[in-house]
């Protein structure tokens, strides 16, 4: 499988060029390009199957012309002691939860296959990496978590002053661990300038081996994949309908890893979500995205420190129009769309989910046109836990969830042993000491 720019199909890059990578040079994203018949890895995915052999597969179809399916299973094993749940809420409606990693979020997916890919690699090139990240709550758990005993890997954290979470000594360098965290004297936005200004100067990256560990790298954003693969398997032999997802927008990165999905050959008959300022219902119901009048050559170079997946949405969009208006079905929802969406599922169903849940129900629930005209079924995910949303919810439902104590933990504050001045100067004398 072969992996090209958003802005054209110039920089093309295999699985593993794409990974180590990241961005590409002429400032766009990597997306899926050239994507062969999957149908058959597919069709041997079992009922049973657990999810790190589901990845596996996928990740053997991803690298066939690259890695033997040993080394595709043992990458997928290494990243995978956790796995998401699958529930049945009631005969048309069931639940993805995407928060059993170690630090709660969706994100631990992203990050351990990302690193678990990535050390593998850079192994068989006889190289390190250092990936970058710039972290605000327990962000940096998840990274910590990822790259844990990995022997070429390491990662430089940056905090903004008086941020620093989610981070154990053991974790760290100067611990033996593979985790640097490094407090930054500003605010989150310069860190965030910072690490743009590191990953965009190309020599630099080169002569540290520099990767994000945002979504910008593709690495990230193929493991949601895996989950919507995962639910299907749960899927296949209860019901023989029509099958929907209903995900919050946020990022666009969730939506974006569906439609892979089903470029991958998923069967799935359409992915429901909330508008936003970019994503709309057009007067005729259908999706729009706004910013596609902007060819994208035109446009200014993707952020590499903060992305947005929606130019891989538009790409997807351009290479199939019809994608767009049959498999993406946004609806408006409010504030008070969101509460009442919340309240159903909490005294029907005995649910406390993140609020993004709440909102995708609430677009389900207003294109039941959609789903129900063939008895179709909602996989509705929740992509965090409960309970880093706390007093949103409390404000919701009036429940306070419940904070587990092992990320408790992650969301304490830690005193930074290392401090710098919002320079890159200084910075890269913290990647010194990496090398």
């Amino acid at each position: 499988m072969e992996f090209a720019s958003t802005r054209g199909r110039e920089h093309t890059a295999s699985f593993s060029k794409a990974i180590l990578e990241g961005i590409p040079p002429d400032g766009g994203l990597y997306t899926v390009f050239g994507v062969d018949d999957f149908r058959h890895w597919v069709v041997s995915m079992q009922a049973d199957s657990s999810f790190s052999a589901i990845a596996g597969r996928m990740t053997g179809a991803f690298m066939q012309d690259e890695y033997s399916p040993a080394v595709a299973e043992t990458i997928t094993y290494k990243a995978f002691p956790f796995s998401p749940q699958f529930k049945q809420l009631d005969d048309s409606l069931y639940l993805l939860e995407m928060f059993h990693g170690p630090s709660g979020q969706e994100r631990d997916f992203g990050f351990a296959y990302f690193a678990s890919c990535l050390e593998h690699i850079v192994q068989m090139r006889q190289k390190t990496a250092v990936i970058i990240a710039v972290s605000r709550g327990s962000f940096a758990a998840s990274i910590a978590r990822a790259v844990k005993g990995k022997s070429r890997i390491k990662a430089l954290v940056l905090f903004p002053k008086g941020g620093m979470k989610g981070i154990v000594d053991e974790d760290c360098v100067w611990n033996g661990g593979n985790v640097y965290p490094v407090e930054v004297d500003s605010v989150i936005d310069e860190c965030y300038a910072l690490a743009r200004q590191l990953i965009e100067d190309r020599e630099l990256a080169q002569r540290y081996s520099l990767t994000m560990a945002n979504t910008a790298n593709i690495g990230r954003l193929l493991p949601h994949t895996f989950c919507y693969f995962y639910a299907f398997t749960r899927l296949k032999e209860r019901i023989h309908t029509d099958i929907f997802y209903a995900v919050e927008a946020g990022n666009y990165g969730s939506l974006a890893a569906g439609l892979y999905a089903w470029r991958f050959s998923l069967p799935v008959n359409g992915f429901i979500t909330n508008c936003t300022g970019e994503l709309i219902a057009d007067t005729g119901n259908k999706a729009n995205i706004v910013d596609a009048i902007v060819p994208l050559e035109k446009r200014t170079k993707a952020d590499p420190a903060h992305p947005s997946n929606l130019e891989r949405l538009e790409s997807i969009f351009k290479a199939d129009p019809a994608v767009l208006r049959g498999l993406v079905f946004p609806a408006q929802v409010d504030n008070k769309d969101t509460a009442l969406a919340y309240q159903e599922l909490f005294s029907a169903h005995g649910l406390l989910l993140e609020p993004g849940a709440a909102r995708a129900y609430a677009a389900a629930k207003k294109r039941l046109s959609v789903t129900s005209a063939d008895d179709g079924v909602v996989v509705l995910v929740a992509h965090n836990h409960a309970a880093l949303y706390a007093d949103e919810v409390r404000r919701l439902c009036g429940e306070t969830p419940k904070l587990p104590q092992e990320l408790a933990v992650l969301r304490q504050n830690v005193k930074p042993r290392k401090s710098v001045a919002p320079n890159a100067g200084a910075l890269v004398e913290c990647l010194k000491e990496l090398a």
